[in-house]
């Protein structure tokens, strides 16, 4: 099974806190903020 990870895209404080959260919990994430 291939590894999954996670894209957000956003902006604010909740754009900012989700991809901290994520990576938290130890999946790889990549955070676009506009």
């Amino acid at each position: 099974m291939s590894k999954q990870r996670v894209i957000v895209v956003g902006g604010g404080l909740a754009g900012l806190a989700a991809p901290m959260k994520i990576a938290e919990l130890g999946m790889p994430v990549l955070g676009f903020f506009i």
